[in-house]
């Protein structure tokens, strides 16, 4: 296990400081799960329109945030 002083390196510099609004504000985004509708070809993740994707209100993923282990917590 690296020392303390070596563990706070990682948490400066030019690399850190651009990185970290960025992983802050991906980890707000509120998690979805989709499927595409059956007889639709979507053009590329990007053109995804509401039409041709289906959100799926339960799913495994969905659950695991809101009720985590607390053997893993």
């Amino acid at each position: 296990m690296a020392s303390d002083a070596e563990r706070l390196k990682h948490y400066r510099g030019h690399v850190y400081s651009a990185i970290r609004p960025i992983a802050q504000a991906i980890a707000g985004q509120p998690i979805r799960v989709g499927r595409i509708n059956k007889g639709t070809k979507p053009r590329g993740l990007r053109s995804l329109a509401p039409e041709v994707v289906e959100l799926i209100p339960t799913h495994e993923v969905l659950d695991t945030p809101r009720d985590p282990s607390p053997a893993l917590v």
